[in-house]
């Protein structure tokens, strides 16, 4: 069956977000100190109040004062010390960790009574703000007062709760970004990978409601905590949860941090060495991955840590990545794609695992920086004790990762083989299609003689049989098991369409990925073609380019479309030629090794 319009432009898009995010900066730490929460009300921006948390929350846009805007939320304190825990660890760990970082996490400031108590002038500061929102629209005023109640509360000291103030994240909420860019994402190669690459350093760092392996542990799966700005590429992680105990007397300060983080990443390894074992192995474990039976829906998630990830992904639900009104939309994605998506999110996971066992030691200073020291005397180990940093370190150095790149490249190699083979497939199928479709046609004449114009033999041999042998009974029995056998026949072959559908995707992706975003080129009228670079050291890329039929699409992105003719010419000897304008365009063969696999944060 040859694929839909719609499928044609949802691929389209695929190779578009793809590439976008294979040639993202990397995420750089940002260096500078977090915005105040004066400074973020004070800056002139725009400032909105939006109905989530206690008392909801105030969003401070970015603005020309204000590149970096903000959340300023007021939750109760066991909630704003997880924030507080979650951001800080991150913050260490990142700043010393080595290697692509797989997503930013947002830096978090909180404010308890204490703080407030100690600074009047903020006080006064934030109230005269709060009231000069408050004469806002009606749709907007409630907020605001309840907002500056709830405020007053705290500064007073009479309130069990405790103002976060986290950086804006790029992009929007996973599971609310446009359903046409989801499904293009889902049929993409980075997406998977990135969320896979996340999975393992978001456990180690206390995440328990973001991309959790088991239900079962205390790590969920949770889309809505996840950022995406399909644009940029870039993930981020908010709404930071982990486990906290509960304050007594003995030990007024609460622990943050889940306990079960080696276990969890002990399961990531195995399955992926017993998975990647053997080609069969490898696509049974796919099969389980896009399973959607309830029936075996838990024994699943027992057995699958990326079971839990991948039911966020395959089942539309409240904090699915696609909701239960995008269900239809959901089911374009066709099974071999489902399982493309879990091939690409192992894959990722690998590189995630092997991304903690290389920053080992930065998680360790990390989680030490967020340790406390009660007025007991007693140290309060957030996160991990140091036995359980031991058991962590244990588990991690038990990776082989060039191993299982080397299994997992096996293992793609056969399903890659499968997809091509599938052509064949196709072709045996439609001959014997069109064979079973004569030999119905064939019944069906006989069947018509039969009833219409029978001869006098076909009249005695349908008077003297008994029932079950009637010359007509048995013809139509024959058309019957026929046209089922099609039906079969008719699936089988959509099936191994499909597979070369997406075998032909795969290569056109891969092949389009392999060409970097150029700039948009100097003084070029939007719509009109980019000219052609002809010169010393330009005929190779030059020679790429012409092969493939590459063209800017006239956009200010530079983005890429195929089947484009060249119209003009720039001699190298020109003074304003797009090889003097952008250098980054020669000899552009082997720069793919210094592309990063991030963005840069903080702009």
């Amino acid at each position: 069956m040859p694929e839909t319009p719609e499928t044609t432009e949802s691929r389209n898009r695929a190779i578009e977000l793809n590439k976008n995010r294979k040639f993202a900066p990397a995420i750089i730490p940002p260096t500078g100190p977090q915005n105040s929460l004066d400074t973020l009300l004070g800056a002139g921006s725009q400032i909105k109040h939006s109905e989530s948390g206690a008392v909801g929350a105030i969003l401070v846009l970015p603005g020309d004062n204000l590149p970096v805007g903000g959340a300023i939320k007021i939750e109760n304190n066991a909630t704003v010390k997880v924030a507080e825990k979650c951001g800080q660890v991150m913050d260490e760990f990142f700043k010393n960790a080595q290697g692509p970082q797989p997503f930013v996490a947002p830096r978090v400031t909180v404010y308890d009574s204490g703080s407030l108590q100690g600074d009047p002038n903020l006080v006064g500061q934030i109230n005269t703000t709060l009231g000069n929102l408050s004469q806002t629209p009606e749709g907007q005023r409630t907020g605001f007062e309840d907002t500056q109640k709830a405020f007053n509360s705290i500064a007073s000291g009479g309130s069990d709760s405790g103002i976060m103030v986290m950086e804006f994240a790029e992009g929007q909420q996973a599971n609310r970004l446009p359903t046409k860019d989801k499904l293009a994402l889902l049929r993409s190669e980075e997406f998977p990978q990135t969320l896979g690459r996340a999975m393992a350093p978001s456990i180690a760092l206390g995440l328990s409601d973001h991309l959790g392996v088991q239900e079962s542990v205390g790590y969920k799966a949770n889309v809505s905590n996840l950022m995406y700005s399909p644009e940029s590429g870039k993930l981020s992680v908010i709404d930071y949860s982990s486990d906290v105990t509960d304050p007594t007397p003995d030990n007024p300060i609460p622990r943050v941090g889940e306990a079960n983080a080696a276990r969890s990443l002990e399961k990531m390894r195995t399955y992926l060495e017993e998975v990647t074992k053997s080609p069969e192995a490898f696509d049974k474990a796919l099969e389980d991955m896009i399973n959607t039976s309830q029936k075996d829906k838990a024994k699943l998630i027992k057995e699958c840590p990326f079971k839990a990830t991948m039911n966020t992904v395959v089942e539309p639900g409240f904090d699915s990545f696609m909701s239960k009104q995008e269900k239809d939309a959901l089911a374009q994605l066709g099974p071999e794609e489902r399982k493309q998506f879990a091939a690409n999110l192992l894959m990722g996971a690998i590189d995630g695992l092997e991304y903690m066992q290389q920053n080992q030691q930065a998680l360790q200073q990390a989680v030490t920086s967020t340790h406390e020291v009660d007025q007991n005397g007693q140290v309060v180990e957030h996160f991990y004790t140091q036995q359980e940093m031991t058991e962590m370190s244990t588990e991690l150095n038990k990776l082989n990762a060039g191993q299982l790149r080397q299994n997992m490249a096996q293992c793609m190699d056969a399903r890659n083989q499968s997809l091509k083979n599938a052509s064949k497939e196709v072709t045996a199928l439609t001959e014997k299609i069109q064979e079973k479709s004569e030999r119905v046609r064939e019944l069906e004449n006989k069947i018509d003689h039969l009833r219409n114009n029978p001869s006098r033999g076909d009249r005695l041999k349908s008077f003297f049989s008994t029932r079950g042998n009637d010359p007509l009974a048995k013809v139509n029995n024959e058309r019957v098991k026929l046209l089922d056998e099609l039906r079969d026949l008719r699936a089988q072959k959509i099936a191994a369409q499909d597979k070369v559908d997406l075998g032909n995707f795969n290569e056109r992706m891969k092949t389009e990925s392999m060409l970097p975003q150029l700039p948009q080129v100097p003084g070029q009228i939007v719509g009109q073609q980019a000219p052609q670079v002809q010169g010393p050291g330009d005929q190779q890329h030059v020679h790429v380019r012409d092969m493939l039929g590459v063209r800017p699409r006239g956009t200010e992105r530079g983005e890429l479309q195929m089947g484009a003719k060249r119209t003009s010419k720039v001699e190298d000897s020109d003074d304003h030629s797009l090889r003097k304008e952008h250098p980054e365009l020669v000899h552009s063969k082997d720069k793919s090794e210094n592309q990063g696999r991030g963005i840069r944060t903080g702009k």
